[in-house]
């Protein structure tokens, strides 16, 4: 009977045979060192699925399909505030090159995102940098004054920029109306009417006119006052 049901039955014949991967895959059901039914034989098709053969009966069994997981709770996904960080970088990049200068991204923050490298009229590269720290928003939060942008400064950029002799601006910028808004930092934290942190403030709150739109000019403007600060602390000659 076991040959008629089974061209390769001699195969299997012996109900104790140790099934091994070479001959069977079998399920680990069916992998025992034990002869615990000798009435029972097993057969692999070539299909991948097995048969259980007993005297009277013929079981088939289908294999089991195998679900492959889910992946996409495992990948890493691209938030709003990755792409309008990246908005603003390419928005204040635009104006940078179309000054003439160049820009080089930090990849880690430790006080500005944005290095600006500037030219004289020859094309000869000038002395000194100016640092970009930009800040994205969808929406930018608007100061009670109305002609004002209000920004909580980290204390810890505070006190690094206080202390900076290149100049920092603080950028930021508005995703809904793709505009960005700049504010000269140390000129304005040693200005009259500057902010004074409280004691064990983790932030304090400084204001960004409204009229200091990035531009091209913005930068060429930025290049001046770089050259002032240089020539303060360096004595150096201003640029032309």
């Amino acid at each position: 009977m076991g040959s008629e049901l089974f061209p390769n039955f001699n195969e299997f014949s012996d109900p104790c045979h140790r099934f091994s991967e070479r001959n069977l895959n079998a399920r680990p059901e069916s992998r025992t060192s034990r002869c615990d039914r000798p009435e029972v034989w097993i057969r692999i098709s070539s299909r991948g699925g097995w048969s259980i053969a007993t005297p009277g009966s013929l079981t088939r069994l289908a294999k089991k399909s195998k679900k492959p997981p889910k992946a996409q709770g495992r990948r890493k996904k691209r938030t709003r505030e990755h792409v309008i960080a990246d908005q603003s970088l390419v928005h204040v990049q635009y104006f940078i090159a179309n000054a003439g200068f160049t820009s080089e991204a930090v990849n880690k923050d430790y006080g500005h995102d944005v290095t600006v490298n500037t030219f004289d009229r020859d094309g000869l590269i000038e002395g000194g940098s100016i640092l970009i720290q930009l800040k994205a928003s969808e929406v930018l939060t608007h100061h009670a004054d109305g002609l004002h942008f209000a920004f909580d400064l980290d204390m810890r950029d505070y006190d690094l920029w206080t202390e900076e002799p290149n100049p920092v601006f603080l950028i930021l910028y508005e995703a809904a109306t793709r505009r960005a808004y700049w504010l000269f930092v140390q000129s304005y934290l040693k200005g009259a009417g500057a902010p004074k942190p409280r004691a064990n403030a983790k932030t304090v709150r400084i204001k960004v006119p409204r009229t200091n739109k990035v531009r091209t000019a913005f930068f060429r403007h930025a290049r001046r006052l770089k050259a002032e600060a240089l020539k303060i602390i360096l004595e150096a000659k201003p640029y032309g």
